[in-house]
Parts: C-alpha cells; structure tokens; sequence
C-alpha cells in the first residue's frame, strides 16, 4: 500500500472511530478481547496512541498556516518587494507562499 494510501486510511478510520465512539457505538474489535476500536472501524486505541507517539496529525490541515496569514505575506510581497502578486514556483524566500499562490 503506498504511503499516501495508508495515511489516507488511518485518517478514515479515526474519523469513523471517534463518530462512533461520540454516538455510543462502542465495542471491541480487535479479537483480542481487550479494549479497543468500535465495531465499525478498524481503529484502535493502541494504533492511535503509536501514530500520535510518531507525530501523526489525524487531519490534512493540522500544521498548516492560516489563509489569513498567507494573503498577509503576499500582500508584503506586492506592496514592499515587486508591485505585483506575479510569485515564480520557484521563487526561494518564501516557497511556501509561492507554491500557496500557485
């Protein structure tokens, strides 16, 4: 499974975990008898605690600048640098905004 894929799907199943756990659907499925996932997902809490230990964000948008604060760059960029918002992918001061503008 590529990475990308198995990233994606921890991300499914956690989300699926903790609906189901907000709604009351608990339970065990780890056929191990202990505690663990719901019925419905194949999360568990051990995973859960291994992916986190490794620095795992469980959202896509977790650790990403603010919208708010990219316009704020790239207004400095236009007003104090070219005059312009006409930011090259390969622009180095500031890759991030230059790749957020692309």
């Amino acid at each position: 499974v590529p990475l990308g894929s198995f990233v994606m799907n921890q991300r499914s199943e956690y989300r699926r975990y903790m609906k189901n756990k907000k709604s009351g659907e608990g339970g065990n499925n780890d056929g191990k008898g202990g505690s663990g996932g719901n019925s419905n997902s194949s999360m568990m809490e051990e995973r859960m605690k291994e992916l986190e230990g490794m620095g795992f964000m469980w959202s896509a948008r977790d650790g990403m600048t603010p919208w708010n604060v990219r316009l704020e760059e790239l207004r400095e960029y236009e007003k104090r640098m070219y005059g312009n918002c006409d930011i090259l992918n390969s622009w180095t001061k500031n890759r991030p905004l230059s790749h957020w503008v692309s």
